[in-house]
């Protein structure tokens, strides 16, 4: 029986903007029957009140947590420093500090708080090894916990027809593609070279515009900006794809980064190529990993016309290892081993709703309680 009465995770990601770790996590969390409370900053669908999206993961949106956690002692996971210095308000268990981005240039209003939210967690996790020997450094109790992917999911672009995308219509060649944030990290000058040392294909761009402007994506007649896309879409558009790029510059910052967007292409089964950083370079047996831009063009030509049904093996293999399952399970592992070692622990057992609240008030209000926690599932319910 699990000591973990819930998880809740501060509100930082927009549920609905990019799917990214924490909301992979979370959900993975809630897939193993605990319970999962996703603070979420509520941007994009503008939500309402608290929406259940399985039996055991639910999104808060602009409502106050702290009413439901009266008797609960939660497992705060947490990825935004800042974070360090309002979480006490919810008498957490245990304090999980997620280390995924290095405090520097884009990042760099984070380094602020960084260093005390390494001191004061219970336990640090780190996206990289970058991020884990900083993090080692401070506090002892750091796990290197990489990116990782759907595995089930990506992999849909190789088992079943899913359809070419409207907008996809009409590209005639080779696709090379990019899915995640167009940043400034992004290389757009290598970009603009690629379309012209293969002016046959077509590079097709999916993502938001983060910290840059559409006029300094390169104009090129095979360059196709296609802007953020659906979550649910993005098999189909993998499947389009011959080749997934990772064209970062090189940085401080993304010596830190485990893309995920590296572990979704080789779940998509397509060949990937990077720049030279190193979480990519930890796995150049299989990414077409590429030390300068003469490399990265010739990777480019092995990937579109030298692929092969064996590499692609390997490609599946090394992604089907690399799940956010296999991940949360990891991360219930540390904190269920936390959690034991403290002796002043004590599994809540209730779960209260706030005071102007009754079931007499909320048909749409379902609660069942278990011995460390509770669950509740509501319909349509807006507080």
């Amino acid at each position: 029986m699990t000591q973990i009465s819930c998880i809740v995770y501060p509100p930082t990601v927009d549920y609905d903007y990019m799917p990214q770790r924490p909301q992979h996590l979370m959900k993975e969390f809630s897939n193993m029957q605990i319970p999962a409370y996703y603070m979420n900053i509520n941007l994009f669908k503008k939500r309402k009140g608290i929406e259940q999206i399985n039996p055991y993961f639910f999104l808060f949106n602009d409502v106050n947590i702290k009413p439901f956690l009266k008797n609960s002692r939660p497992v705060i996971y947490f990825s935004l420093p800042d974070h360090i210095n309002m979480v006490k308000q919810y008498k957490p268990s245990l304090l999980v500090f997620d280390s995924i981005d290095e405090p520097s240039e884009e990042f760099a209003g984070w380094r602020q708080h960084y260093r005390r939210a390494l001191l004061l967690a219970d336990v640090v996790l780190a996206s990289s090894d970058k991020l884990y020997r900083m993090a080692a450094s401070v506090n002892e109790n750091t796990y290197l916990i990489p990116n990782a992917c759907d595995y089930e999911y990506f992999s849909q672009a190789l088992t079943a027809k899913l359809g070419l995308p409207e907008d996809m219509n009409g590209f005639s060649g080779p696709v090379i593609g990019f899915m995640g944030a167009i940043a400034s990290w992004c290389d757009l000058e290598l970009l603009d070279r690629l379309a012209t040392n293969f002016p046959d294909c077509n590079i097709i761009l999916l993502g938001p515009l983060y910290n840059v402007q559409r006029k300094q994506v390169p104009a090129r007649s095979n360059i196709h900006w296609l802007g953020i896309k659906d979550y649910k879409d993005l098999p189909a558009y993998l499947q389009a794809f011959d080749v997934g790029i990772i064209p970062f510059k090189l940085s401080s910052m993304i010596e830190s980064v485990n893309p995920i967007k590296m572990w979704e292409y080789l779940a998509a089964g397509l060949p990937v190529v990077s720049t030279a950083f190193p979480e990519a370079q930890k796995h150049r047996d299989v990414v077409l990993y590429s030390e300068n831009e003469a490399e990265f063009m010739e990777n480019i030509n092995i990937a579109l016309y030298e692929d092969s049904p064996e590499k692609q093996a390997l490609r599946l293999e090394l992604a089907r290892q690399n799940s956010w399952k296999s991940r949360a399970r990891q991360i219930i592992s540390i904190i269920e081993n936390e959690l034991a070692q403290k002796p002043y622990y004590q599994s809540a057992n209730l779960f209260s709703l706030p005071e102007k609240l009754s079931q007499k008030d909320t048909p749409n209000l379902k609660l069942t309680f278990r011995a460390t926690g509770a669950r509740f599932a509501c319909k349509n319910a807006t507080y």
